[in-house]
């Protein structure tokens, strides 16, 4: 059981640390491409990237706290998932308050943000403590390694939008490339032993 926890909170780092760099350095240039006509002015890509930006910082966070709250169900405590989840809207609710004031819709978004990690910190912290869930030395050693390209990718779009006079859409195509070569040299080999543990349909089924 641990060793599929380990696997799933890996997995998640691989594919949302990445995912969360491009919505938060990209996020405003998506914006544009997807609603920037018309009486969506440049004033409106800017709101929504801020928006956009606050709510993208807490996505690996809030992926982490649905995953444990499935596991918290596959040992029959729905308890615990459920208190916590409790606090966490009125946390939501008083931190969303209070940012709003100085931040505005980015305090919004990042009160919700801060709630997901409050949620995974602490059903992560119950979780171990009562089943004493420890993560694997290979495990950390992933979170680490994803971790570290994730600031290597950061690195590498800082200069693309900010060191090379090109387009911002060459700059965003590059960026997705080295992207998946960070990621896919580092960790070729979690992604296919993934895939080879995928079931397969049986035979004879479509679709």
């Amino acid at each position: 059981m641990f060793s599929h926890i380990d696997g799933a909170v890996v997995l998640l780092c691989i594919t949302l640390i990445p995912s969360t760099i491009f919505l938060c350095l990209w996020g405003d240039l998506f914006v544009k491409i997807l609603y920037e006509r018309g009486a969506f002015s440049a004033a409106e890509t800017h709101m929504t990237y801020r928006a956009l930006a606050g709510y993208a910082t807490g996505l690996l966070f809030y992926a982490l706290s649905i995953c444990f709250v499935r596991i918290f169900n596959a040992f029959h405590d729905v308890k615990t998932p459920a208190f916590v989840g409790l606090t966490s809207i009125l946390l939501n609710a008083a931190l969303a308050y209070l940012l709003m004031k100085n931040l505005g819709n980015l305090g919004i978004s990042l009160a919700t943000s801060i709630v997901s990690l409050y949620n995974f910190g602490l059903l992560c912290t119950l979780f171990c403590r009562r089943r004493g869930y420890r993560p694997s030395r290979e495990a950390v050693r992933g979170i680490a390694k994803s971790l570290g390209a994730g600031l290597a990718l950061t690195f590498c779009i800082y200069l693309l939008r900010h060191a090379f006079p090109i387009s911002p859409y060459l700059s965003l195509a590059a960026s997705i490339l080295v992207a998946f070569g960070i990621y896919g040299f580092l960790f070729k080999g979690v992604l296919l032993s993934y895939l080879k543990r995928r079931p397969r349909p049986a035979a004879g089924v479509s679709g």
